[in-house]
């Protein structure tokens, strides 16, 4: 059994900490909530992985490592400009910055690694998505101090997925 489906799946959840810091809506709906946006953006990936495969079957090859790599770009960029900013109150407010957060969720499922390893990389999700929602409760008075390293290690799982990819 290969451990890169899980990796997969922790590099498009391990944002969730963002969300646990920054709401303060229950953990428990929360949780429930983004690992719902993570599978559904996941889901219309791989739905559409195949029509962009028939489009450029001549790119497949090179399709995995580019998208790891503009989402090791974003992350990168995201945690080098975090700011803390207010909390979110609202459930619509929480929805939307949990979309924001998974929308790497959409592009991961454009890839080939996701399309042959669907049922553990979902696994993966429904398991780390809930464990990073409530790791960022836990640490929300540290604030940036955590979500900043955690944002590079996101962008090194993804360049790291680019590697692996080649």
């Amino acid at each position: 059994m290969s451990i890169l489906p899980l990796i997969l799946a922790l590099s498009v959840t391990i944002d969730n900490v963002v969300i646990g810091q920054a709401t303060t809506l229950s953990p428990r709906k929360v949780a429930v909530m983004s690992a719902a946006i993570h599978l559904s953006l996941l889901m219309i990936g791989t739905g559409f992985a195949p029509i962009l495969s028939n489009l450029l079957p001549d790119l497949v090859r090179w399709l995995s490592p580019a998208l790891f790599c503009v989402l090791g770009i974003l992350s990168l960029s995201t945690a080098i400009n975090h700011k803390s900013g207010n909390k979110i109150s609202s459930l619509a407010g929480t929805a939307t910055l949990s979309f924001f957060l998974a929308f790497d969720a959409l592009f991961l499922g454009l890839t080939p690694a996701v399309s042959a390893n669907l049922g553990m990389v979902t696994f993966g999700v429904i398991l780390f998505s809930p464990c990073f929602v409530f790791l960022g409760r836990a640490t929300v008075v540290k604030g940036a101090k955590v979500t900043k390293p955690i944002g590079y290690a996101e962008a090194g799982l993804f360049f790291a997925l680019a590697v692996h990819a080649l």
